[in-house]
């Protein structure tokens, strides 16, 4: 079937062409957004694991600096033992372990996403009839607004 009006004519398949153009879009958008919010997450668990690191090896040398500077084992023992608790702290909080269930779902979301946006480029393929055309886009339409409710939004900064 074919549309016209003062701009011109356009026919169905043309609409639809269009619409798995504006869904391949949307979907690499998404997939590119959770990609970079996936990246900040890792850098991040990456980060405080370093930090409580630090804060597990400084005793244990603390401890063993005790052993040979006998004079000054008090102050030794006192901040081996605040670094311990800070570990604890931070290991109890549990930092890394939000930051790498981010890192998990922003890196699941970007798989789906770029599937959609795969899935949406067989609608340039000329051989699909137009109910085919029609199923296609409304199973990616599906798929992609379940995608969107199973997603931890990515920030704006994500998506610029």
């Amino acid at each position: 079937m074919t549309e016209c009006n003062n701009l011109g004519c356009v026919t169905d398949t043309e609409k639809y062409r269009e619409k798995f153009g504006d869904i391949w879009f949307r979907a690499r958008h998404n997939a590119l957004a959770n990609m970079e919010a996936a990246i900040e997450a890792k850098k991040e668990a990456k980060k405080w694991e370093i930090i409580t690191s630090i804060f597990i090896v400084i005793p244990i040398f603390g401890f063993s600096l005790a052993n040979v500077f006998e004079d000054c084992s008090d102050i030794i023992g006192l901040f081996s033992s605040l670094f311990s608790a800070a570990a604890l702290f931070l290991t109890l909080v549990g930092f890394i372990q939000e930051n790498k269930t981010n890192l998990n779902y922003h890196s699941k979301a970007h798989s789906i996403f770029n599937n959609i946006a795969q899935k949406a480029r067989r609608g340039s393929n000329s051989s699909l009839t137009e109910s085919e055309l029609q199923y296609l886009i409304r199973s990616l339409e599906e798929m992609f607004e379940t995608a969107k409710n199973n997603t931890s939004e990515p920030s704006d900064e994500h998506y610029n």
